[in-house]
């Protein structure tokens, strides 16, 4: 339950949605209390559409396996929307300037969502509605010390009269430059946000953070200098050295993934007998004990 309640705060931190559980009763202390879950949001976080485009609305329940069909409706507050209802979705079209409230309730009533959608009079332009961040090759963190990683975004609707966006970053524990292409730099270990902004007169905007650890690498390079195996290739005894004095555990793993050989590295060096081992490659996983720290080196045995 810890982690339901935890992707609601989320997904309410990071897009804003709106959600209501299912209350079994009036006490939130109740362990039932946040047991079904309705979210709506619109299509890649966008809470505006403009006059004659079109928005869609997604539904999804926590947990995911609610099957339960939606009812749709709109409430013209201070604008005018039309809908066109499906089973886990609408499509909102814009009809005049204001906000309308878009609402899916549930077959039995029980639980209803709501979100506000902002339409906009955008006059003959169309206006950039949503903005999805992404990075090139789906990765989500740096982890090599002055690393970069290229940032893309995709602007919807893809016929927007000015589809151009700006490059920014909001450091948050962590800190990096962003260059007008996109491509970030880190500076400091933490998180950053890196966000697209529409330049059109919406200033809708898109963001992804992203995860700064360059020490994992420098790390890496000094231990790869402090513990040593020797000879490599090795045939009937393998040396290993320890030159920072850490505290060290080695595990000796076959290609199959089977622990072969386990021991503690007290001392400065130890001597490791693998005549009876098969010939091939293994992999020698060093922890250090100091900080659970797990660093991995290749050895081939003739």
């Amino acid at each position: 339950m810890k982690t339901t309640k935890l992707l609601l705060v989320l997904l309410i931190t990071v897009f804003g949605f709106n959600a209501n559980a299912n209350t079994i009763n009036n006490s939130p202390l109740d362990k039932n209390y946040y047991e079904t879950m309705l979210i709506l949001t619109g299509y890649a976080g966008a809470t505006s559409v403009g006059i004659g485009q079109q928005l869609e609305i997604d539904a999804f329940f926590i947990p995911a396996d609610q099957g339960q069909a939606l009812t749709w409706s709109v409430n013209n507050t201070s604008g005018e929307a039309t809908l066109e209802p499906g089973e886990k979705h609408c499509i909102v079209t814009g009809v005049a300037a204001g906000t309308v409230t878009i609402t899916a309730t549930t077959a039995d009533s029980s639980i209803t969502s709501s979100i506000d959608i902002t339409i906009v009079d955008s006059g003959s332009d169309v206006w950039v509605n949503a903005i999805l961040v992404q990075t090139e090759g789906e990765a989500a963190s740096i982890t090599t010390p002055g690393g970069s990683i290229q940032m893309l975004a995709a602007v919807f609707p893809v016929n927007a009269t000015d589809p151009s966006f700006t490059w920014s970053v909001e450091n948050q524990t962590g800190s990096a430059t962003i260059s007008e292409t996109g491509q970030l730099t880190a500076v400091s270990d933490g998180i950053v946000r890196v966000i697209a902004t529409a330049n059109d007169p919406s200033k809708t905007f898109g963001f992804m953070d992203i995860t700064i650890d360059q020490t994992a690498a420098v790390f890496d390079e000094s231990i790869d200098k402090l513990i040593t195996i020797f000879p490599n290739p090795a045939t009937k005894v393998v040396n290993i050295t320890n030159a920072g004095n850490n505290s060290v555990k080695l595990t000796i793993v076959d290609i199959a993934g089977k622990v072969v050989r386990q021991f503690d590295l007290k001392s400065n060096s130890k001597s490791i007998d693998v005549s009876a081992l098969k010939r091939g490659m293994y992999i020698v996983n060093i922890q250090l004990l100091n900080n659970n720290h797990v660093f991995q080196k290749k050895l081939i045995l003739n």
